[in-house]
């Protein structure tokens, strides 16, 4: 019997190779993904409307430099500390859209 050669941290191959077939994303693995379409309508919509009382409250306190208190703010409406996050930075991109128009 000959000697079987293994290369530290792997494992010997005891059956027959194959090459992997590519396979197509399942939809599981889309979720939570906004797509185009969605993401374009929302846009619209926020066009539209504007923002509501508790946004306007954080834009202001954006502007006057508490960035702290807007996120407890955001903490406090939205629920969970990583969607203010997100809402203060939306924000924050906003301010900065408009003021470069």
């Amino acid at each position: 019997m000959g000697k079987k050669v293994v290369v530290a941290g792997t494992k010997p191959i005891r059956h027959h190779r194959v090459t992997k077939i590519a396979l197509p994303k399942r939809a599981v693995q889309k979720k939570g993904h906004c797509g185009k379409r969605v993401k374009f309508i929302r846009e619209v919509i926020q066009e539209v409307t504007g923002v509501c009382s508790y946004e306007k409250k954080i834009v202001e306190l954006i502007k006057s430099n508490q960035n702290d208190k807007a996120l407890k703010v955001a903490k406090k409406v939205l629920g969970t500390h990583r969607r203010g996050l997100r809402k203060r930075n939306n924000l924050v991109n906003l301010i900065r859209e408009k003021k470069i128009k």
